[in-house]
């Protein structure tokens, strides 16, 4: 099975869904991509992630999250080699690891009135690929959101790259931005699992694949 893909809106005006509370309990799928999607974390090699120092440093920020924000919990995740995929999940309250139902919208971690990006295929974007239905920003004032979840993050890796000495190609590690995607039930959340997983196989054919 491979997982088709998101239509892709490549505006970075449309930040994120509105109306929709992203400090609320829920699965959300990420992707966080390097500035100009730069190969600053490594190469792939028959289908094997190998990470350079930068990208074991992401990934053990990433495996850090958790630990710094309790109200989060983090599912499956690649580090790649220029980008990051990620599904996080936001916790609130007691049992919070159930995975939404498809037939239940009001379960714990999916809000009944949240929107969501449907999975189909889109003319001229490759269907190896799972794009965010929004492009999010990581700049909030609000605590819990997405936003400062990302933005923690990315300032927590850089901060350690950097003081590990670590040299790479540029100043600039990250893209602004992020993609998202609301997961809405367990279908949704098996195909992104899966995509995750084979992500390093189908490496030369991902939409973020520029060349190594």
């Amino acid at each position: 099975m491979i997982l088709t893909d998101i239509p892709y809106i490549n505006n970075r005006r449309s930040i994120r869904l509105k109306g929709y509370d992203y400090s609320q309990a829920g699965l959300y799928f990420l992707t966080i991509c390097t500035h100009e999607r730069m190969m600053l974390f490594g190469k792939i090699k028959n289908g094997i992630i190998m990470l350079n120092d930068a990208g074991n440093i992401a990934k053990h920020e990433l495996v850090e999250t958790p630990k710094h924000r309790p109200y989060v919990i983090l599912h499956e995740h690649v580090v790649m080699p220029n980008h990051i995929h990620v599904i996080i999940e936001i916790c609130r309250g007691v049992a919070c690891n159930a995975l939404p139902d498809d037939s239940h919208d009001n379960e714990q971690g999916v809000s009944r009135n949240a929107p969501t990006a449907e999975f189909t295929t889109s003319p001229g974007v490759s269907r190896n690929a799972p794009t965010g239905k929004t492009i999010a920003s990581d700049i909030s004032p609000k605590q819990g959101t997405l936003s400062t979840i990302v933005r923690a993050y990315k300032s927590a890796a850089t901060k350690s790259i950097r003081h590990n000495g670590v040299t790479i190609s540029t100043n600039i590690i990250w893209q602004r931005n992020y993609h998202e995607h609301i997961i809405r039930n367990e279908y949704s959340y098996l195909k992104i699992l899966e995509y995750i997983q084979n992500n390093p196989v189908l490496w030369e054919n991902d939409l973020y694949y520029t060349g190594e």
